[in-house]
């Protein structure tokens, strides 16, 4: 079924004046698109009504997709708060779909209406969901110069609002690229009313930030095996090291590493207690993510410490996911999927996307082979993931069409600190370009 987004009303005004980042990039020659409404409500951080919704489509036969955006009679059994928190995730000019992929209901945010030619498809790190682009997909839906058509992301499983799937290896970062992420990518052009493949003048551009590049890598190069146009890569603070081991593919940010071994450990001690340790470990981590210190502190040392971040909107984003019912499980389920059995060799059953048995570095160097342009974003000033890391991939891969472009100030989040400068970046890099 096909459900109504909140479209552009031609020839509105602003009310209110733009951010900071909206005016900064405005007076860099990008026309900005701004919706009639700017108020933002407070935000409720109660259970979002996109859970009550994924609970009840998941007892459904999932032949279709489910469009959170339109109005339909499940929104009767939430209550006014909870809509409203919902709401307020999400920016009017995007849509919420959940869409059907093997077992799992994956939670798409994309555009509707397009102009350009250049599509793009966002995958979020650890620890956050498709809503950490959500305002880059925003404010480049509203730049109406640039040559911007559909924009997409959607929640890696285990994060987010995606409801959880059924299959062990349905929660790998292969499985993510090499199914999940193409089925939300057509889905969200066909939905556009353009072809799957976006058309033979159509430039994709895969973007990933820290663990969701290798994500991005193996999903161009699906995307290439499909027989679409070869598509460029935007890697974002890349969790992704240099050397060409079989187990790199599966590496996190070097900080993260450090909590992620200790839920190794947890995970060893549930499997030998049993039931009761799985409650306790799940109790220990729903507990430590319901406080909200502990999301305001890790986004400041995400941030790098900058002024003014994260925004309380941003934290409430963050947030949101964990308050779901079954979020605990999912993270270790995929924690359980592309560390544990990673670290152990423990087989995945044989599935399409483990076709691709090769490095992340490899597949790059695959991708530039075909032509695709492979752009690394880093800021000298990341907490997370050094620069260095980014410097080291660089020189892995053979000159020529992949490049590395360094910020300052933005420290781990360079495309959520400042959406203006990130934007600006990828028309100087060459990914975007400026309609004439």
């Amino acid at each position: 079924m096909r459900g109504r987004m909140n479209r552009r009303p031609r020839g509105h005004a602003a009310r209110g004046e733009p951010d900071g980042a909206m005016a900064s990039l405005k007076s860099d020659g990008i026309e900005i698109y701004h919706p009639a409404s700017t108020s933002t409500p407070e935000i409720d951080l109660t259970h979002s009504a996109c859970d009550v919704m994924s609970r009840k489509s998941s007892r459904r036969a999932r032949s279709s997709f489910e469009d959170i955006t339109s109005p339909k009679k499940v929104w009767t059994e939430t209550s006014r708060e909870d809509r409203v928190a919902s709401e307020l995730l999400l920016d009017p000019l995007l849509c919420q779909t959940l869409l059907p992929v093997g077992s799992a209901l994956i939670n798409v945010i994309s555009s509707e209406e397009h102009r350009g030619r250049t599509h793009f498809h966002f995958a979020h790190g650890f620890g956050a969901s498709s809503l950490s682009f959500e305002r880059l997909m925003s404010y480049m839906c509203s730049a109406t110069n640039l040559d911007v058509g559909v924009v997409c992301a959607h929640d890696i499983a285990g994060f987010g609002q995606s409801q959880p799937p059924n299959h062990h290896h349905e929660y790998t970062l292969q499985h993510d690229g090499c199914c999940v992420t193409p089925a939300a990518l057509e889905h969200a052009l066909v939905r556009a009313g353009l072809p799957a493949g976006g058309g033979r003048d159509a430039g994709i551009v895969f973007c990933g930030h820290s663990m969701g590049c290798i994500s991005a890598v193996f999903s161009a190069v699906e995307w290439l095996e499909r027989g679409h146009r070869t598509p460029s890569v935007l890697l974002v603070a890349p969790a992704i090291a240099a050397s060409a081991g079989a187990a790199e593919a599966c590496r996190f940010d070097l900080a993260t590493q450090l909590w992620l071994r200790a839920l190794f450990a947890a995970l060893a001690w549930v499997r030998a207690v049993g039931a009761l340790g799985a409650i306790a470990i799940r109790t220990m981590i729903f507990g430590l993510v319901s406080l909200p210190r502990f999301w305001k502190g890790g986004l400041h040392v995400a941030f790098s410490f900058h002024s003014g971040l994260p925004t309380a909107r941003t934290a409430a984003q963050y947030a949101s996911a964990a308050q779901r019912k079954n979020w605990t499980d999912g993270l270790l389920a995929f924690i359980d999927a592309n560390v544990w059995r990673a670290g152990r060799q423990l087989p995945l059953p044989p599935t399409p996307q483990h076709a691709h048995a090769s490095s992340v570095p490899q597949l790059l160097r695959r991708l530039q082979a075909a032509g695709a342009r492979i752009l690394i974003v880093h800021d000298e000033g990341d907490l997370l993931v050094p620069l260095a890391n980014s410097h080291r991939l660089l020189a892995a891969l053979p000159p020529g069409k992949a490049s590395l472009e360094t910020t300052r100030g933005s420290g781990h989040m360079p495309h959520e600190t400042d959406v203006a400068a990130f934007t600006a970046l990828l028309v100087k890099s060459g990914l975007l370009r400026e309609l004439s």
